[in-house]
Parts: C-alpha cells; structure tokens; sequence
C-alpha cells in the first residue's frame, strides 16, 4: 500500500466535494478529478453540478442535497484512496515498461529507409 494513502468515509467525502471543486479535491488527494468522480460514483456521492461554484460565486442561493443511501450492494465504510494512486502508478508503470519495449525494437530494426 502506497505511503499517501488516506481512509475517506463518504460521509467525509461528501463534505469535500460540496465545500470546494472537485479539482481541489483532487489536488488534495493527488489524483484526477475524473478520479475523484469515479470515486464518488462508486460511494453513490453526489457531486455538485456543472455552474455551481459559478453561481456562488455570483451571489445565488443554492441548496445542498442530503447525502444519498449507499444503495444496494453500495459501500458504506471508508474507501482507500491509495487504491486509486496505486492503480494509476500502476498504468503508468506499464506503459512506460511498453515503450521501453518499442524503442529498443525500433533500434535494432534501424533507422528507417525512405525509399
């Protein structure tokens, strides 16, 4: 398990991604905020909508919807954000090791003849 690795409840979560953008989130925890999207599709975390922090920002009054049930099957403990981090290194890991491959194919191969 990655050393940055931090134990969120969706109940906290939820506090996160309705206090500040969801790319603030996501600076927090070091990952995307398409990766902090798909973790709180997997809690059943609402997210606020497209123009919210805009309209904050203008002055407008916006309500907060109560935090969903996890639903059926849904996870209602805590979520390793780790799990995310160590997945991405992963990717990366891997595609990084691919290339590597393909550039000493293409060495050996030579340089191209241009005909």
């Amino acid at each position: 398990m990655s050393d940055e690795s931090r134990k969120i409840s969706r109940e906290e979560l939820y506090r996160l991604v309705w206090s500040k953008p969801t790319r603030n989130v996501a600076r927090e925890f070091g990952i995307s905020d398409v990766g902090v999207g798909k973790i709180c599709k997997r809690l059943n975390v609402q997210k606020p909508p497209r123009g919210y922090w805009q309209r904050i920002a203008s002055g407008y009054k916006v309500k907060t919807p109560a935090l969903p049930s996890p639903g059926k099957g849904g996870r209602t403990q805590s979520f390793l954000i780790s799990i995310v981090i160590d997945y991405l290194r992963y990717r990366l890991d891997t595609f990084i090791a691919l290339l590597h491959i393909h550039v000493g194919e293409q060495k050996k191969a030579g340089p191209a003849k241009v005909g």
